[in-house]
Formats: structure tokens, C-alpha cells, sequence
């Protein structure tokens, strides 16, 4: 392959991509009951078989997943870095469903797990949960601008006919504008192309949200098509960080990010297919999940989505609400490209069972040269201290060797292909687009020009290289549980500094730092979080990334819930939106 990208296909790097001083946040204070209670605990003596893998019915799975959640609801020791309901709930405050005292100070101090199981006792409506999470998201989005298309009439007209029953009931929730679609509702892309275009069906995981009970209220911003690391598009401007206002919150989750990191909702979805995920969580201090490839439908609209590098699941400023919504949507549909094995008991149970002296491999640089910066550095080194102090046996090592331009360029071939493919459907639905560069963003649309010149022969080259990646990176590993790394290798960029390049090899030159650890993830098709452990001298968190084998998202959960108790994070807000 030709040095140069732009010559090769003129098209953009990564859609749905992104590609010490100790800072820790402050630790709850032992008044909220919760520190005590989890320090006491012994998570091995918690039933951890709540959800097993034996075949069943989705009816069925969310049944017993409502009796996981509310049992985690109830039990100190199973709950993360959130005050007991019992401590928050005193007789002098007790409500039912006739007396609503719930304000947001107070909503917020409850994940989403802990919110259903109020709804279940009827100690809170879900309209109420409702209209305090819209009220917050007017408030946010004047400020920060994260809301796309509200949808608050239609969540509560959703609730005017019916109280949501699944295992997650009544808790309020936001889809983000790329990727799914809710059928009779607006998806944009965040592109001026799609600002009309009303979805005709719904996705397939969004079915399942709805069936676990959450209430969709609205959509949140990605960059057009997902294809950048900032979430800035044209049509609805610059989505700002709740840290600092100046600074990017990542993408192209980053609309989601500011919903969770602000308070607005306890979870939120995102997508990730170079580290749209991953990359939000760090820059907002959230923990963010990328599954495994194959553990969460994309159909209909896309059953192979991007080749299999992007896929569902949510920002969580909690990790047992990251498994709960993972219990409630994994499992393929039917006509699924990729399969996978059922976990073996529920994803939230896994979150209270201690992960055992687990073996992980250091990696300090991606396969290719790129300086971390020493935000980034230390707080891999406080990640290091903390896995020691834990017992677990790190082994410094290096990624398996990969070439930058194979990597990279055949990243933007896939997808640009894709966007060339989205564009083409859209003319089949609606016409011909007159003057399309003009409904586009430059990179955009020079992506989709390049895609419409990649022949399939350079288009399965391509892939090759990139699944023959996969396995060595795969195979590298294999003699360890799990992979330490930075999750970006810098701190969330400027506002304004990213998407302003005039060629395709300075696009590549300004996202590469932020993209090079979390795509290789999306090319192996492995399981990888970011977990919110540091923030700098400038009180910017900055997450460090952990990834397992495929089909091992049990070992990150009982890592994250270690993690999340030795070192709580749920109750750091940025100091403007405490």
C-alpha cells in the first residue's frame, strides 16, 4: 500500500471511531454508609449464579434478570460506590406512589439499578423519574449542547399508556443519533443529509431496552456519521466537556457522555466501532464498555455493521448498570453474522464476585511510534500501583508488530466503503442528492468519494490485513487474563482543533493520538473498558483501558467491580454540574 493516505482512497480515517502526580477522585466520605459496607464484604459469599447460560426464552432471561437486578438493589454488598437505599430512605422520607418527594439532587445519587428497584417498591413513578431528567437535560444542553432530537412528549405519552415492567422499569433513557433507530423518530447521523429522515423500523437492541423497561426520551450527538474523535458536527455544533468547557468530550459517544457525566440520566447508549465508546468514558470520567464482537445485535438496518468493528452498548457512571444493560440485550438475532457463546451466569452477578490474582500484560505504546503524553502516562502508572496493591501479577510487554499505513488505511477503507453504502441508500430511498458536498462535511464527503473507488478486491485485501492483525493481536496475549493500557494518548483535545485539516494525512496525524489503543479492539474483536481511576493536575479525568479475550466480558466486570470498590468514582461530578 502507497505511504500516502489520501492518495489511496481521499476518504477519512475511522467512522464511529474514534480511533504524575496522583490525581484520584475524592473518595465518599464514610457518613454515606457505602465505603464501610463495601470493605466489609466478601463478594464470594454472594450467590453468583442469579443468571445462568442454559438456554431460555428473552421473556424468561429478563424475568430472571429483574430478580438479579433486585436483588443487587438490596444488598449492600452489591451494590458500587452508591449510598445504600437504606441510608438515603430514613422513615422520616418514606414515599409511595401518591407522595413524590424525589428531587434531582437526590436522583442522582442513585444509579439506574437503584432507581428500578424504587419504582418496583413505588417509592418513585416513572413520570417523575421522567421530568426530573428532562428538566436536567434543558438545563445541560443550554450549556453544553448534547441533546439532538428530544423525544419528551413521546416518553410521556409511552408512560401515559403503560408502566414499563422489565427489570430496569421506568428509568429514563438516551439513545445516541447514529446507529439505531426508533422507528417514527428522527435520526440524523449527526449529518444535515439526514436532519428529516424518519426512521421506519426500530433496531433490534433498541427493541430490547424497551423491553427491559428504560424510556426513551431523546438522542444524543455523535459527528457526522461517527467518523471523528470529537464531537463537533456542523449541524448542531460543538458538544463541550462538563470539565471543562473547553474541551472536546471525545466521540462519537459524546453527547451520551455529557447526559451521564451531568447527572441527566445514570446510563446511557453508545456505539463504538474504533472507540466511540471508550474514548467519551475517558475524556468525561465514565466507565465505558465496547463488548465483544457479536454479543449485541445490529440488525436489521445493518447486520454486519462496519465488518463487524461497531457495536451497541451504553456510558455508565456505575458498573453494575454497564452489566445490567449488558444482561438485558446480549444474544444474537436471527440472520446474525457473528455468534457467540452465552456467559455463564449474568454479567451483574459477575460484578460482586472477586476477579482472583488475575495476570495482566502492560502495554505502554500501540504496535506503531506515537509519544503518550504524561497525563496519559501516570495515569497508567497509578492504574499499575493499584492492580500491585490488589495482587494481581503485571508483566510489562510490548503489542505485536503492525504497520501504522495497514492498520490505519485499511480502517478508512472499510469505512469509508460503509459510507459510501449509506449514501448510495439513501439515494434509493429519497433520489438523487443535488449538490451533496454542500449537505456534507468535507471529510464526509471526500470519504464517500474514496469508497465509491475501492474496488472489492482492494476492499478484501484490506480486510484481510486487518483480521490477520486481529489474530496476532489475539494470539499474542493468550498466555494472559487481561491487557493494560492508556485508553487515549493524549488528554481530550480543544474545541475547534480537530476536523479542521485540509488533507486526509493531517486528519490521520490529529486523531491517530486518540485513536491508537482503541481500535485495535474493534479490529480483534475483543472486549475492552475504560475505567475512570485518575484525573489530572487540571482535574480532566483521564481513563486507562483494560481489555480481555473474546467472549470474556465476565473477567472485565469482576475487574471493574474490584476496581470500583477499592477506588470509588460514582460520585465525582465536574465541579460546574455538582
Amino acid at each position: 500500500m502507497s505511504k500516502s493516505y489520501s492518495t489511496i482512497i481521499g476518504s477519512s480515517v475511522v467512522a464511529d471511531n474514534p480511533l504524575t502526580r496522583h490525581h484520584a477522585p475524592p473518595q465518599p466520605s464514610d457518613d454515606s454508609g457505602m465505603s464501610t459496607a463495601i470493605r466489609n464484604n466478601n463478594p464470594e459469599t454472594i450467590d453468583s449464579n442469579v443468571l445462568t447460560a442454559q438456554p431460555m426464552g428473552r421473556r424468561d432471561l429478563l424475568l430472571r434478570l429483574a430478580l438479579a437486578v433486585a436483588g443487587a438493589a438490596a444488598l449492600p454488598s452489591c451494590a458500587t460506590a452508591l449510598p445504600p437505599l437504606r441510608t438515603l430512605l430514613s422513615s422520616s422520607t418514606k414515599r409511595d406512589s401518591s407522595d413524590q418527594l424525589l428531587d434531582f439532587n437526590e436522583y442522582r445519587r442513585h444509579d439506574a439499578v437503584s432507581l428500578a428497584a424504587m419504582v418496583r417498591r413505588g417509592e418513585v413513578t416513572p413520570l417523575t423519574l421522567l421530568e426530573i431528567a428532562i428538566a436536567r437535560a434543558e438545563e445541560v444542553d443550554a450549556a453544553l449542547n448534547f441533546m439532538t432530537v428530544p423525544l419528551y412528549d413521546r416518553a410521556r405519552k409511552v408512560l401515559a399508556k403503560h408502566t414499563p415492567t422489565g427489570p430496569l422499569g421506568g428509568i429514563p433513557f438516551l439513545l445516541k443519533d447514529l446507529s439505531v433507530d426508533l422507528q417514527g423518530t428522527i435520526t440524523t447521523r449527526g449529518s444535515r443529509l439526514f436532519r428529516d429522515s424518519v426512521a421506519t423500523q426500530t433496531s433490534t437492541v433498541v427493541h430490547r431496552y424497551q423491553d427491559a423497561g428504560l424510556v426513551i426520551f431523546g438522542k444524543t450527538a455523535s459527528p457526522e456519521f461517527g467518523g471523528s474523535v470529537t464531537t463537533e458536527p456542523i449541524l448542531h455544533g460543538p458538544t463541550r466537556n462538563p470539565w471543562n468547557h473547553n474541551l472536546s468530550t471525545g466521540g462519537s459517544s459524546g453527547g451520551s457522555a455529557v447526559a451521564v457525566a451531568t447527572g441527566v440520566v445514570p446510563v446511557a447508549h453508545g456505539t463504538d466501532g474504533g472507540g466511540s465508546i471508550r474514548i467519551p468514558a475517558s475524556a468525561c470520567g465514565l466507565f465505558g464498555l465496547k463488548p465483544s464482537r457479536g454479543r449485541l445485535p445490529t440488525g436489521p438496518a445493518h447486520m454486519e455493521f462496519t465488518a463487524g468493528f461497531s457495536t451497541s452498548h451504553v456510558l455508565s457512571r456505575t458498573v453494575r448498570d454497564s452489566a445490567a444493560l449488558l444482561d438485558a440485550t446480549h444474544g444474537s438475532e436471527p440472520g446474525a453474522t457473528y455468534h457467540i457463546t452465552p456467559p455463564p451466569r449474568s454479567y451483574l452477578a459477575e460484578t460482586r464476585r472477586a476477579p482472583g490474582r488475575l495476570r495482566i500484560a502492560v502495554v505502554r505504546a500501540p504496535p506503531y511510534p506515537m509519544e503518550l503524553h504524561r497525563d496519559c502516562e501516570d495515569a497508567l502508572e497509578d492504574a499499575i500501583t493499584l492492580c500491585s496493591k490488589l495482587r494481581h501479577r503485571l508483566v510489562e510487554t510490548r503489542m505485536p508488530n503492525g504497520r501504522l499505513e495497514d492498520i490505519m488505511i485499511g480502517f478508512g477503507v472499510v469505512n469509508s466503503s460503509h459510507w459510501a453504502t449509506v449514501f448510495q441508500s439513501h439515494e434509493n430511498r429519497f433520489g438523487k442528492v443535488a449538490n451533496p458536498s454542500r449537505l456534507l462535511e468535507d471529510i464526509t464527503w471526500n470519504s464517500i468519494v474514496g469508497g465509491r473507488r475501492i474496488t472489492a478486491t482492494y476492499y478484501l485485501n484490506a480486510l484481510a490485513s486487518l483480521r490477520q492483525f486481529g489474530r496476532r493481536l489475539a494470539q499474542h496475549f493468550s498466555d494472559f487474563d487481561v491487557i493494560l493500557g492508556p485508553t487515549l494518548g493524549l488528554p481530550p483535545a480543544k474545541i475547534g482543533t480537530i476536523g479542521k485539516q485540509k488533507t486526509q494525512d493531517e486528519l490521520l496525524h490529529a486523531v491517530l493520538p486518540y485513536a491508537a489503543f482503541t481500535n485495535l479492539y474493534n479490529i480483534s474483536g475483543q472486549p475492552a473498558m475504560s475505567v475512570p481511576l485518575y484525573w489530572n493536575a487540571q482535574q480532566v479525568p483521564i481513563g486507562v483501558m483494560f481489555a480481555a479475550h473474546m467472549n470474556d466480558e465476565s473477567t472485565l466486570f469482576r475487574l471493574a467491580g474490584q476496581l470500583e470498590r477499592e477506588r470509588p468514582w460514582a460520585h465525582h461530578y465536574p465541579p460546574d454540574w455538582s
